[in-house]
């Protein structure tokens, strides 16, 4: 199969940790599983907001054995995984203020939104045993290899290693590879997502430490910053920002990437500037 092929898995040998950070003023994600005790909470919130009986019966079942369990049933193409994903869609549709009762621990605006844009696909039904994670603005996450998760809506940052190597098994029109995702695929549980708390310093904010060979740089109105001798992509949110360096200078506009190489030199930026810098460190 050639390497480009859009039903292959595997297009290269590398890993791809990533690490999303968000550029809109919201952004909607899935990530990692949720301890046990959350999900029957979930159940329960769902119970108490006038849930399906028999689609209730049929998750409490699946998800009273453990989280791979639950994973590889709603991968398994079961008929009975029409009852609960119907159910989830309709409770998603519903207002909670028709029954009384608000959910708090289900979040029903991204359920929703998985409903929305994937009506009728049983991965709808992990919005019940991942963690849900909602960024602002410069917020940003960190994704390991083999951590599950879904970008749901927003626009963001994002920054991996050179791989090309996705496996995905619900909630998208792209090829899926259920068996791969099932053998790679960290089932571990997890009490918090692993979100990046930037350093902020002189209108810069310095993503770094979290577990992957490379940093990021968002640098916001004026500034001056030194560009190291090492190699760096340069992005322009919105711009002008400027690279100088020994004997060359070069004005990069909105949408503009550059690329700097293994020289010293500074980046300048003015009032209404948003650029991001990425380096190995």
């Amino acid at each position: 199969m050639d390497p480009a092929d859009p039903e292959r898995t595997y297009q290269d040998t590398s890993p791809k940790p990533e690490l999303i950070v968000a550029l809109s003023d919201d952004f909607y994600a899935l990530w990692g599983f949720v301890p046990a005790p959350l999900v029957e909470a979930r159940l329960s919130d769902l119970e108490a907001s006038g849930f399906s009986a028999n689609a209730l019966e049929i998750l409490r079942d699946r998800a009273s054995q453990s989280i791979e369990h639950f994973v590889r049933w709603v991968l398994s193409e079961d008929e009975a995984l029409s009852v609960p994903v119907s159910a989830l869609e309709s409770w998603a549709r519903t207002p909670r203020g028709e029954s009384g009762v608000v959910s708090g621990l289900m979040n029903q605006g991204l359920v929703q939104k998985l409903a929305g844009a994937h009506p009728g696909d049983p991965g709808i039904l992990f919005s019940l045993v991942m963690h849900y994670v909602e960024l602002k603005r410069g917020e940003a996450l960190f994704v390991r290899p083999g951590e599950v998760h879904a970008y749901v809506e927003g626009f963001g940052l994002e920054v991996m290693l050179p791989s090309d190597n996705v496996v995905r098994a619900g909630l998208t029109t792209k090829h899926k590879d259920s068996s791969a995702f099932l053998e790679l695929a960290n089932m571990s549980s997890a009490e918090l997502p692993p979100l990046v708390e930037p350093l902020r310093r002189d209108n810069t904010s310095t993503y770094a430490n979290f577990g992957a060979p490379w940093e990021v740089i968002g640098v916001y109105d004026q500034a001056e910053v030194p560009l190291e001798e090492t190699s760096t992509v340069v992005i322009v949110e919105s711009g002008p920002a400027t690279l100088s360096g020994q004997g060359t200078q070069r004005t990069l506009d909105r949408g503009n990437v550059g690329f700097w190489a293994r020289e010293s030199g500074v980046l300048h930026t003015t009032a209404g500037s948003r650029v991001w810098l990425i380096r190995p460190v």
